[in-house]
């Protein structure tokens, strides 16, 4: 080995700040908004913490999975009387439940149908036509431990 691999072998071995860098606080701060704005996408498991789907009507398309431990809202806000389709779709062998909830997080009647089924596999579409103004969620969870993955499409 030549005399100046060794000199910065040795100069790396004996200056660890080199290796490994301490953070700085600018770099920190930076690392916490990021993780900030990484958890407020992740769907919540309350009324309070669900994630919100804007805008609405609009279109508003989601890949994520759930588990028995990891509950997912959506919060739909409607302004004015609107149409709104919510398309579901999943594979696998685990069955996932699918809710519309009122403001309350009570399961909603449209049309004298209760807005909530077991998905075990393929498309299920709630078509809601002339939806009211007023706050709405999605729940979608399962009684699985593993995590079932899903699509949502509002």
């Amino acid at each position: 080995m030549s005399q100046s691999l060794k000199s910065l072998e040795s100069s790396l071995t004996n200056n660890r700040s080199l290796i490994a860098p301490t953070k700085s606080a600018p770099l920190a701060a930076l690392t916490a908004r990021t993780a900030a704005r990484a958890s407020q996408k992740e769907p919540g498991g309350t009324l309070k913490s669900a994630l919100r789907v804007r805008p609405l009507p609009g279109t508003f398309n989601r890949r994520d999975s759930t588990s028995r431990s990891d509950l997912d809202l959506y919060r739909l806000v409607v302004r004015n009387p609107s149409t709104a389709d919510i398309v579901f779709r999943k594979g696998g062998s685990q069955g996932v439940q699918l809710a519309v909830l009122n403001a309350r997080g009570k399961v909603l009647t449209f049309g004298g149908q209760k807005l909530s089924t077991t998905v075990l596999t393929g498309v299920r579409r709630f078509s809601l036509s002339g939806i009211l103004p007023g706050t709405y969620f999605v729940r979608v969870s399962t009684p699985s431990q593993s995590a079932v993955k899903y699509r949502l499409r509002i």
